[in-house]
């Protein structure tokens, strides 16, 4: 950003900003004092006294004189604008809407403005924007929280890495009976299973063991139904430990302790000789799609389910005590549905508000409880459908 005085980017932290013209606080300064010297100059060689003292001044005179130019100078700068008020008032004023208006008439600064009074102004007006732009990031990031369909959980044993990494890691050699399927080749294949069906990924992000030969991958579409995503999870071994599989859906969990939970499972495969990655992966394609009409339905159905408060108190009570829900997070599932919820998608007494009163809940357990106690979440709630 540029100064609109003196033209040089801004770099230093005192700077005076009103609603995006930026100005160095020292430019300011500057003009102001230059403006006033030039004014001074101007008039100490000003020969307008020589009308009132065509014989020059002599000793008698320099009093009368010197009275009759304070006058003079003071007439001067009195009709002259402060060079302050011509800079400030270039300034538009904001609407408090996002939109600024330049007024015709600015009511001006007072004539003896101090650079610190400048400055302090503009750092509270600063230190109050910044108030906002954080308090618009913190809400954007609560919708985007809310909307995530998907959670990868990585303990001790394993490491978040990028798409990209996974191609440098070793494939073991294929036996008679085993044949390894390489992290990058999976995840590239599915990539391009959902291209060929209009489903684009918008996040996805994946976790491999200490020896690269576990991989666990999260991947969310741009499938989106009614603030609600879809996600599809998937793992892989290499070392024979578990079999090659997916879900699907919009709550789903992967973990790195093999731990998989979906709404659906479209694939789950061993790593036999004749195993075809590409035909399976396009028949659980297929499978996700037709699965989300009926999601599109179950969401549907919870959104506009709206549950009495005493019926929504039974639930609770019926989870912690019939579906062995840890007691500790009855304080938490009570606060987020029926006090203050975190995300204001949910402030609507509805099903789906109390479910996700619990799921947020779930999110204070180990990783291994948390999905074990989102899973049965799942299964108790579907008696109230």
């Amino acid at each position: 950003m540029d100064c609109k005085l003196c033209g040089l980017h801004i770099v230093a932290t005192m700077q005076i900003m009103w609603s995006g013209y930026p100005y160095h606080a020292d430019c300011i300064g500057d003009a102001v004092a230059q403006r006033r010297a030039e004014e001074e100059r101007r008039l100490q060689t000003s020969e307008s006294y020589e009308d009132e003292f065509p014989d020059g001044i002599n000793e008698d005179d320099y009093d009368e004189f010197e009275d009759y130019e304070n006058r003079e100078i003071d007439a001067e700068i009195a009709d002259f604008p402060d060079v302050s008020d011509e800079v400030l008032n270039q300034i538009p004023i904001s609407k408090g809407n996002g939109s600024v208006v330049v007024p015709e008439t600015v009511e001006p600064f007072r004539r003896e403005v101090h650079i610190n009074d400048v400055v302090a102004a503009a750092s509270e007006q600063f230190i109050a924007n910044r108030a906002e732009r954080d308090e618009r990031t913190r809400r954007a990031e609560q919708t985007e929280q809310a909307n995530r369909a998907g959670t990868l959980m990585v303990g001790r044993d394993a490491r978040l890495v990028s798409r990209d990494f996974l191609a440098t890691l070793p494939v073991p050699e294929s036996t008679a009976t085993f044949k390894p399927i390489h992290h990058a080749h999976l995840v590239d294949q599915i990539m391009d299973s959902l291209w060929y069906r209009r489903m684009t990924v918008v996040r996805d992000e994946y976790a491999v063991s200490e020896d690269g030969m576990k991989m666990f991958g999260l991947i969310e579409l741009d499938l989106e139904y009614k603030g609600v995503r879809f996600a599809i999870g998937l793992r892989n071994a290499n070392d024979r430990s578990m079999r090659v599989a997916m879900v699907a859906g919009y709550k789903v969990t992967v973990c790195s302790n093999m731990m998989l939970q979906g709404d659906f499972q479209p694939m789950l495969a061993k790593h036999s000789k004749n195993f075809e990655l590409q035909d399976a992966l396009s028949i659980a394609c297929d499978r996700v799609q037709r699965n989300f009409g009926r999601l599109h339905q179950e969401i549907t159905d919870k959104q506009e389910r709206i549950i009495e408060p005493t019926f929504a108190r039974e639930l609770c009570y019926r989870a912690f005590t019939d579906g062995k829900f840890p007691i500790s997070l009855m304080r938490s599932v009570h606060s987020e549905y029926f006090e203050k919820p975190s995300y204001k998608e949910f402030e609507r007494p509805t099903l789906f508000s109390l479910e996700n009163a619990f799921t947020t809940a779930f999110k204070k357990l180990q990783p291994v409880a948390q999905f074990q106690a989102t899973a049965r979440l799942g299964k108790f709630l579907a008696a109230y459908n």
